[in-house]
């Protein structure tokens, strides 16, 4: 079985590893993956000022890192993150992955 680290050490790394081993047609396929990326790549990072915008940001984040979790689990079979409360997914979400919007089909 694969490990993940053999994808990157980081999920910048995988999301990048993703994104290079995705075939033309795969792009079409998942013709949303370029903005759920680009999305979460911009609510990415951190704040020392907690405030409502936090909690909009972390949202943001998760739910586009789920997206792009769907297409890594779909290609891969495996998480891009180690575990599930990192994408914040129940236990089916984690075992069955979660149908990408982004899939056009």
């Amino acid at each position: 079985m694969k490990e993940l680290t053999e994808y990157g050490r980081t999920t910048i790394d995988r999301v990048n590893f993703l994104i290079n081993a995705l075939s033309e047609k795969e792009k079409k396929n998942y013709f949303r993956l370029e903005s759920f990326i680009k999305i979460w790549a911009a609510s990415t990072g951190g704040s020392a000022d907690i405030n409502e915008h936090t909690d909009f940001f972390i949202r943001t984040n998760t739910y586009a890192l789920r997206q792009i979790d769907a297409v890594f689990f779909k290609k891969f079979g495996l998480r891009i993150e180690k575990n599930s409360h990192q994408l914040q997914m129940n236990e089916d979400e984690w075992a069955n992955g979660i149908k990408p919007i982004s899939h056009n089909d």
